[in-house]
C-alpha cells in the first residue's frame, strides 16, 4: 500500500445489492477509446510491472490472478467532496475511458444504483462506512468479485480533511480509483508511479509505464483468473 496514505484489499463476493446505495451526481463522460493496440506491442518492463501490480493483493489471502470488471462502472459520489475533488475526479475518469477499451466509467445518474461508492469523509469515520478499512490510511479501497474473478462492486474512500492537501487528495482519487479497477498492488520500484508504495512523491498524472499498465489490463485476451504464466503468454512475454 501506499504508506500511511492508500490501502487496499478484497474478498470473495457477497450480493451487489447489500453494497450499494443511491448515487448524489450525475454527468455523462466520454466513452471508453479504442487506444491499446496488440499484444506484442507493450515492452517487457510494463509486462513485468503489470504482473506485479495486478496479481493478487495487499490484504486478504486472494490468489494471485487477474481480477477486472466485465461490466461499466458506475460510480456514486457520497459524503462531502469539493469542487476540486469533483473536478479531478471528472480528469481521471476522463483520461481512463480514453486509455482504456474495457468497461466504460462514468457517475450514476439519478434513481441508477451504483457499483461503486466513492465516499468523501474524515479518514475518522472510515471504519463506521467500511468495516473492512485498515486504519491508518487517508485513502483507501475494498472489492468484491464472484467465483469467475470478476469485480462486482468497489467502495473507494477519502480523506476530505485539511489534514491533507488537495494535491494529495487529488493523489488519492487517482491512485485509488485506478487500483479499484483491479491494478491492486503497489511496488517500491518507480518513485513517479501512481502505484508507488510510498506517500511521497504523490504523482498527479500517469507515467507512460502506468499507461501501459492500464492498457495491458483491458486487453481482450487479458481475461480475469489468468495466472502468471497465463498473462505472459498472452502478451508472448
Amino acid at each position: 500500500m501506499t504508506r500511511n496514505s492508500a490501502a487496499f484489499a478484497r474478498t470473495t463476493s457477497i450480493p451487489v445489492s447489500t453494497l450499494l446505495l443511491p448515487a448524489l451526481l450525475v454527468i455523462g463522460l466520454a466513452a471508453c477509446g479504442d487506444s491499446t493496440g496488440p499484444a506484442g506491442q507493450y515492452s517487457q518492463e510494463a509486462v513485468d510491472y503489470y504482473v506485479e501490480v495486478a496479481l493478487g493483493s495487499e490484504y486478504g489471502n486472494s490468489s494471485p490472478v487477474v481480477r477486472k470488471w466485465r461490466h461499466d462502472i458506475v460510480i456514486g459520489i457520497e459524503g462531502e467532496p469539493s469542487e476540486a475533488d469533483l473536478a479531478e475526479f471528472d480528469r481521471v475518469v476522463a483520461e481512463l475511458n480514453e486509455l482504456r477499451r474495457g468497461p466504460r466509467i462514468r457517475r450514476a445518474a439519478p434513481a441508477v444504483e451504483p457499483n461503486v461508492r466513492l465516499h468523501f469523509a474524515p479518514a475518522s469515520s472510515f471504519g463506521d462506512i467500511l468495516p473492512e478499512y485498515v486504519p491508518g490510511n487517508r485513502g483507501f479501497f475494498w472489492y468484491w468479485y464472484n467465483h469467475r474473478n470478476e469485480i462486482i462492486a468497489a467502495v473507494v474512500l477519502i480523506d476530505n480533511t485539511d489534514a491533507i492537501s488537495q494535491t494529495f487528495r487529488n493523489h488519492l482519487i487517482r491512485e485509488e480509483i485506478t487500483q479499484a479497477l483491479g491494478l491492486a498492488k503497489d511496488s517500491p520500484r518507480y518513485p513517479g508511479s501512481i502505484f508507488y508504495d510510498r506517500s511521497t512523491p504523490a504523482p498527479v498524472e500517469y507515467t507512460p509505464l502506468d499507461r501501459e499498465v492500464i492498457q495491458i489490463h483491458d486487453l481482450p485476451g487479458i481475461l480475469p483468473g489468468m495466472t502468471e504464466a497465463q498473462v505472459r503468454k498472452a502478451l508472448g512475454r
